[in-house]
């Protein structure tokens, strides 16, 4: 345990962090490249995104075994996961970025709706450099997935430190020097290539006894990872398409200048839902391990319950208390008012997101491969045909309430399969986690949007008003989760004491 919470803060600091950094780099970029370049800079870099998020479900599969392994202190079996992992990683890492840059010829480079014609010949440059940073940074996902497996995310938290440093050091000389949206991508480069030294570097000088040896490679192993990754592998690569597919139909129902107004909502939205769920990426390992079908539902009633449950009064502090606060900064830091609304729309989204994440994670840990096809490929068809259904119906950013639609339901069947798989009952989970305390946070997000949208009540007036009607039916959560916080922070003077 007391790992575990040494992690979830490292995890916590560096989640922050890269925030700070990413919304410096956000409006640096902007000033420099304006909306419309940055707009179409956006839309590639998403785009190779997927497959750097994406490890195609080996990444996870190498955390799983590499965590069996080493609960069994099996040295032999770590050495030959570890170099059975790099080789795919290697091999599989150039046949992505082959497929993305035929992909890219198909999608992006004959379309001028996306890349006008005077800035194609510099955006074929940009989006081949963009290639090559996604490769090395898909051969960190593999050493990213080592330290994890071993449940040590200090040091990833650390060197993720390092290379959002790279990034913003890059990001400012070419906005000083004034530099063209080519040399940034080349920076991206040379930044992807120093974390995968140091990655390197590092798990020699921590984890001696690993050997990385590619003739270590086994058949064997391969086909366990890939027995267990399959079903990952697709559900993973379909979860991580949504938010391109979303700015695939913005730019062509819209204009690739709504993408950068959709990119700052988004940076806020998913900041928050991503430190939520960095903080807790300690699930994975530890519901890896689960084996029987009561091991699932002492976990779910026991310890699992409480991450819903945190979630809820985490997404209402804030997505609702501190609103205001947030509305304030997209105004005076951006200037973008689009933003606010499209900020409050994607909050329902992740606020519904924060609850389902255990379960989510728990499907992951426990190899339930099918079950996250099934929910992602839900997921995207309705997203998909709920974006194009609202653009056409509404014509601006309010059809984005298709993207919470698809949510909601996703989640919902989340909670469905946890039934089928554990035998924990629907109407008792969803009163273990105060499910009635979620639909009253999204009501007066709901109202937020409507008041604004069909009244034309001030914004401000409006998140002001959310804030306190949050502060005041959620204070009771807020408090008892404040008294625990206290012994966290008492524990990490205490850690740090030590080291």
């Amino acid at each position: 345990m007391p790992q575990n919470k040494k992690n979830s803060i490292w995890l916590a600091i560096q989640f922050v962090s890269s925030l700070i950094f990413s919304l410096i780099t956000l409006k640096l970029n902007l000033l420099h490249f304006g909306e419309q370049i940055f707009g179409i800079w956006i839309l590639m870099i998403s785009f190779w995104g997927i497959s750097t998020v994406v490890d195609l479900g080996f990444g996870t599969a190498i955390v799983k075994y590499i965590a069996g392994a080493n609960a069994n202190n099996d040295k032999d079996e770590i050495n030959k996961i570890a170099s059975t992992g790099f080789v795919i990683f290697f091999t599989l890492g150039i046949f992505l970025l082959a497929a993305g840059i035929l992909i890219a010829l198909a999608i992006y480079y004959s379309n001028t709706n996306f890349i006008p014609k005077q800035y194609l010949s510099e955006f074929k440059a940009v989006f081949l450099f963009l290639g090559f940073s996604f490769y090395f940074q898909y051969l960190v996902v593999f050493f990213r997935s080592l330290f994890e497996g071993f449940n040590n995310f200090v040091i990833t938290s650390k060197l993720t430190l390092i290379y959002n440093l790279l990034i913003l050091f890059s990001v400012s000389i070419v906005f000083v020097l004034k530099l063209s949206i080519w040399t940034l991508a080349l920076f991206y480069i040379l930044s992807s290539i120093i974390l995968l030294l140091l990655y390197y570097f590092t798990l020699k000088q921590i984890f001696h006894s690993v050997q990385v040896n590619p003739g270590q490679f086994s058949f064997k192993y391969a086909r366990r990872m890939f027995s267990f990754s399959f079903s990952v592998q697709i559900a993973t690569f379909i979860g991580s398409s949504i938010d391109p597919v979303i700015k695939y139909v913005i730019g062509n129902y819209g204009s690739t200048s709504i993408i950068s107004y959709y990119e700052v909502a988004r940076r806020f939205a998913l900041a928050i839902s991503g430190l939520f769920n960095t903080a807790f990426k300690t699930i994975l390992p530890r519901t890896s391990v689960l084996a029987k079908r009561s091991d699932f539902r002492d976990f779910i009633l026991n310890e699992g319950i409480n991450y819903p449950k945190f979630g809820i009064v985490y997404s209402a502090i804030f997505y609702g208390i501190c609103s205001i606060f947030i509305v304030l900064i997209i105004h005076f830091w951006f200037g973008f008012e689009r933003s606010i609304i499209i900020f409050f729309i994607l909050s329902l989204a992740e606020s519904v997101n924060n609850t389902g994440f255990m379960l989510y994670s728990f499907f992951t840990g426990i190899g339930k491969g099918l079950y996250l096809v099934i929910i992602q490929s839900s997921n995207i068809i309705l997203v998909i045909l709920s974006l194009v259904a609202g653009f056409l119906i509404f014509g601006n950013q309010l059809g984005l309430i298709g993207y919470f639609v698809s949510v909601l339901l996703m989640n919902l069947l989340m909670v469905y399969l946890l039934n089928k798989q554990t035998g924990i009952s629907i109407e008792q989970y969803l009163h273990k986690i105060h499910i009635y305390k979620l639909f009253m946070l999204l009501f007066f997000i709901l109202l937020v949007i409507i008041g604004n949208y069909v009244y034309s009540i001030n914004v401000y007036l409006l998140s002001a008003t959310l804030s306190l009607l949050c502060l005041f039916l959620f204070m009771r959560d807020i408090r008892q989760y404040l008294s625990q916080l206290k012994g966290l922070f008492s524990f990490l003077k205490k850690i740090e004491l030590k080291d």
